[in-house]
């Protein structure tokens, strides 16, 4: 009779992790309205300063420059030069940040999305694992946006 019942709980359970306590908002529901906007604005040119950030390392940013939804160069923002392709490793793009973003919240992890208000991009993506031991897992990206014309 317990793990029926607990059977019935699951759906509810794992919907916990979509709600976003803060603004009372479906975490989920409000990344795919963005997600719909931010495609309509029909931006696919841009240069995307990407900074990473986490309590086990040093903040890193790096430029990427997307032509027509195309990654077309990356940059290291330290040096400035060139970074080399790596064969199973790609950039962010927007698009693929809405991805992760949705990957990691059905995976049941921590995700605040901070959208840019005139082009509902997420401007700021942070993310931990629930229960873990510290913050050590827990990881910030922020965004800027540069419009280029094609």
């Amino acid at each position: 009779m317990r793990r029926l019942a607990f059977l019935a709980l699951l759906p509810a359970l794992a919907s916990c992790a979509w709600y976003d306590s803060v603004t009372g908002h479906d975490t989920l529901a409000v990344l795919r309205q963005n997600r719909v906007r931010w495609v309509q604005s029909g931006l696919t040119t841009y240069r995307l300063h990407y900074t990473t950030s986490s309590s086990w390392s040093l903040p890193k940013t790096i430029t990427i420059e997307v032509v027509n939804g195309v990654v077309t160069g990356v940059l290291d923002g330290s040096p400035g030069g060139p970074v080399p392709p790596t064969p199973g490793i790609s950039v962010p793009t927007v698009d693929s940040l809405f991805v992760w973003a949705e990957q990691r919240i059905r995976s049941g992890y921590t995700v605040k999305v901070v959208y840019d208000a005139a082009f509902h991009f997420p401007g700021q993506v942070s993310g931990d694992i629930p229960g873990a031991l510290d913050a050590a897992f827990g990881q910030t990206a922020s965004l800027d946006l540069e419009f280029l014309t094609s």
